[in-house]
């Protein structure tokens, strides 16, 4: 039987768009396209905002249904064969929402202080596609909780989509170096 199961051939497709996602910034144009650079800005600024202010249910309102949510540990790595810090779809992600909520979740007690600032902000239309767009952004998070500092940079990259009731996040890939060398607890890292 050469023929894969049709949930297997969804799961290395989406695997595949994922890496596909990473790549496009290898070749990308130089000049991204400024104006939806300027339309999607309040969407991923917001985003970081909502995820601030622990405002969870409502950050997670804005991931489309079929949501991915990704975090290599190299930039180069593909999720079909080398381990990721967080592979998430939409059910995990509402799973997490529930786990941040949860008050005998011990490592995230007493609640953390986080800012995250969004910059760089790029963006492209993707080939083939009236509603998606990918976006590139760097990310910078400060994170304190009982006196201790962890402090994390990186890229970020989301596909988002147009929908009637404004952008969705289809796709959130974070690329984050310091990752590889050892951190502490990241169970709050969104």
């Amino acid at each position: 039987m050469t023929d894969q199961p049709i949930g297997l051939s969804k799961t290395l497709a989406l695997y595949d768009s994922l890496v596909a996602d990473v790549a496009f910034l290898d070749t990308a144009p130089v000049m991204a396209d400024a104006a939806l650079a300027v339309e999607v800005a309040p969407t991923l600024v917001g985003e970081a905002r909502l995820l601030d202010r622990r405002q969870f249910d409502t950050w997670f309102e804005l991931w489309s249904e079929d949501a991915a949510f990704w975090i290599p540990l190299h930039q180069d790595h593909h999720p079909a064969r080398d381990q990721g810090l967080v592979m998430d779809d939409h059910r995990r992600l509402r799973e997490r929402v529930w786990r941040m909520h949860d008050t005998s979740a011990w490592a995230l007690v007493p609640h953390a202080q986080i800012a995250r600032m969004v910059g760089g902000i790029e963006a492209w239309p993707l080939p083939g596609s009236d509603t998606d767009v990918l976006t590139a952004s760097t990310i910078s998070i400060t994170h304190e909780r009982t006196g201790k500092l962890t402090l994390l940079a990186g890229r970020q990259i989301h596909r988002l989509r147009r929908t009637e009731t404004g952008w969705k996040i289809a796709r959130k890939i974070m690329l984050c170096p310091a990752i590889t060398a050892g951190m502490p607890h990241l169970g709050w890292i969104l």
